[in-house]
């Protein structure tokens, strides 16, 4: 069957599949084999090989991932937020109330035995970076146009001014005091993101996985190292 140009996560091919390799490694606690990954070239391939590094059920005594995440997170929220009811819906932005959100983040990360997932940059730290960049290149391209290259001092003092400027815009960006924008609106988003990058250790509780979600939070990986937002099955090629 000829394979759906769209069918595809964009993995380039250009050593960025090596991160997507690399993030099943550290979420599921494997070492692929070199001669496995020659082999694959869908996500049922990868699959494929993840499964023989796996024990794998199809049902077990045992909760899914993100119950057994979602039951440790809120117990370390819980140390800080006593009496506060903490459920898979509470909204993260009122646990963290006025304080800083990558203090919150860092301080739970540090108490929390799981690995989670970092805080993502706001729009504003988007903005700004993007404006230090907008202003480097805008200097690259007006010094000649302006004919300040062959006038090295007053040259100099504009280009070292933008670039100046620009690295004001990127500290700000990052260490702007404003509350970051969050990827994970509730705890329960928390717990599932947090379930998959621990699924290793997680199953290792359990002494299995449930096979279904080995395929998820493959997914989930997938779509979080590629940004692929398109349906994806074990026909999905990995490169496009």
């Amino acid at each position: 069957m000829a394979q759906s140009p769209e069918n595809n996560l964009g993995l380039s091919g250009d050593d960025d599949e090596i991160y997507f390799v690399e993030e099943i490694e550290s979420a599921f606690g494997i070492r692929f084999q070199h001669e496995e990954l020659e082999k694959c070239r869908t996500m049922g391939d990868i699959y494929d090989a993840l499964c023989r590094h796996l024990q794998l059920v199809e049902r077990g005594p045992f909760p899914c991932l993100s119950a057994s995440a979602f039951r440790q997170v809120r117990k370390v929220i819980a140390e800080t937020r006593t009496g506060a009811p903490i459920r898979p819906d509470t909204r993260i932005t009122d646990l963290v109330g006025d304080e800083r959100v990558e203090k919150w983040w860092d301080a739970l990360q540090r108490r929390c035995d799981l690995k989670l997932p970092p805080v993502p940059a706001s729009g504003w730290q988007i903005l700004l970076v993007l404006t230090a960049i907008g202003l480097v290149v805008l200097a690259a391209v007006l010094l000649p146009i302006l004919g300040l290259t062959g006038q090295p001092d007053r040259a100099g003092l504009l280009l070292w001014s933008l670039f100046g400027l620009a690295a004001l815009f990127v500290a700000a960006a990052v260490w702007l005091p404003f509350g970051r924008s969050i990827q994970y609106e509730t705890v329960g988003d928390l717990a599932r993101a947090a379930g998959v990058l621990n699924v290793g250790t997680l199953s290792q509780l359990h002494g299995a996985i449930r096979a279904r979600e080995a395929w998820s939070s493959l997914v989930w990986i997938a779509r979080d190292c590629t940004g692929h937002d398109g349906p994806v099955d074990r026909e999905t090629a990995l490169i496009g």
